[in-house]
């Protein structure tokens, strides 16, 4: 039987944070001013942009902040009334009714769950592509943006749909330690998807080539070697159709380790910068990031998984009567369930975005201790921060939420700073 208080509830809740998040990224003053000593220097972007390049650049960024806080809790608030509701009761039901075999019945249900999913984000999704087009950074029509939106859906699904059903299986079998041995499980899929997934499934959306032969693959090889990274081959692999922003990475492990550049950078930036910029990637590989990342993020998979078994226990005493379900080991459990992962993992973004930016502070050091050529580092990202639309001063709070890598006016400031103390300083 649908409840509808709670329904309502939410609902009210879920619309006062969209006007309060509105008012706050609608009327916070942007762009935000650089500090006053780095006005007129390289660091300040309205010495390579324009006002009306940096008044679009700031719109921008409030309407993907905006797009970004809203998605996440507007799929709750669908599960949550989905449980409330019964949705995901009488789907259930539907799906036994027809489908006899009860291994079938529930590979169908949470297949259709991850569809639902799929379409509460769609609008989002469609917002994000529309935001991009417009703003000239994405190059892909519909027809190839929808074609690789849904071949994206169909591999994501090939792989989650087995891993939640193993998941229900470690739930029916051991009651109070399936946190445990989930987060066993997701060691391997952790390690595949950093290591392995890069070299095996990018290619199904990328055409991947080896760059030709060249002063700049030599020096990119050199760099290679005094990383200690050991990769032979460069790849250059065709992001123009998709995009004008700029990117490269180190990728792989073992001799399945490659050196990635898209031809954006390519065709945008001269061999100087490029070679900054690969520096940067290198400094991630010579100081392991990639591994202390991928060791963080085994750890926030147990506390995750930790969070879920206790939340979800608590959740379905008080509740559970009204969502059709007893114990997390029923498959009408997994809404819940996703929705204590995706609240654990939005709240947590902070601190994995401060990790990240750390990381990122530590990568530039070493592209400036290892190419000593800070002023190609400040052009170099200049280009970035206009062909990526960048905002290149973010609020303190949009800033400790949502950035990965230091604001591009901080990094230029470090560059600049470089520069002055750099006896190669042009």
């Amino acid at each position: 039987m649908p409840f509808n208080k709670p329904v309502r509830l939410l609902s009210l809740i879920f619309v006062l944070y969209t006007i309060v998040v509105a008012l706050y990224l609608f009327n916070l003053p942007r762009p935000i001013p650089v500090p006053g000593s780095w006005i007129g220097t390289p660091a300040d972007p309205a010495t390579f942009m324009s006002a009306a390049e940096l008044q679009d650049n700031a719109f921008y960024a409030r309407l993907r902040d905006f797009l970004y806080f809203l998605e996440a809790p507007f799929e709750w608030l669908l599960l949550f009334i989905g449980l409330f509701r019964g949705w995901f009761f009488y789907w259930k039901r539907w799906l036994d009714r027809r489908l006899k075999w009860r291994l079938l019945s529930g590979v169908a249900f949470v297949a259709l769950l991850l569809a639902f999913l799929e379409l509460v984000e769609l609008p989002f999704s469609v917002a994000s592509y529309a935001l991009s087009r417009a703003y000239g950074i994405s190059n892909m029509n519909v027809s190839f943006w929808l074609t690789d939106h849904l071949k994206s859906f169909f591999v994501s699904t090939a792989i989650t749909l087995p891993v939640l059903l193993v998941l229900f299986l470690l739930i029916r079998n051991s009651a109070k330690r399936w946190w445990l041995w989930a987060g066993l499980l997701v060691v391997p899929l952790i390690l595949f998807s950093t290591f392995i997934q890069p070299v095996l499934l990018d290619p199904l959306f990328n055409d991947y080539e080896l760059l030709k032969e060249s002063e700049l693959k030599r020096d990119i090889l050199a760099l290679a070697a005094k990383a200690d990274i050991p990769a032979d081959r460069v790849y250059e692999v065709n992001m123009s159709r998709r995009t004008n922003a700029l990117n490269a990475y180190v990728t792989g492990i073992g001799t399945n380790t490659r050196i990635v550049l898209w031809d954006t950078m390519l065709n945008q930036m001269s061999k100087d910068e490029i070679l900054f910029t690969m520096a940067h990637e290198m400094g991630h590989y010579k100081m392991k990031h990639v591994w202390w990342g991928t060791w963080l993020a085994i750890a926030g998979a147990f506390v995750t998984l930790f969070i879920m078994f206790v939340v979800s226990k608590w959740a379905i005493r008080y509740f559970g009567w009204m969502w059709g379900f007893e114990s997390p080991a029923r498959l009408l459990a997994l809404p819940l369930l996703i929705a204590i992962l995706s609240v654990t993992s939005f709240v947590s973004t902070p601190f994995v975005s401060g990790i990240s930016r750390i990381m990122e502070s530590a990568a530039d050091e070493y592209a400036l201790h290892i190419v000593e050529q800070p002023q190609a580092g400040v052009s170099g990202f200049q280009e970035l921060a206009r062909t990526g639309r960048s905002e290149t001063y973010p609020p303190a709070f949009i800033k400790w939420w949502r950035y990965t890598h230091p604001p591009l006016a901080e990094r230029l400031h470090r560059f600049v700073e470089a520069s002055a103390l750099s006896p190669h300083k042009p």
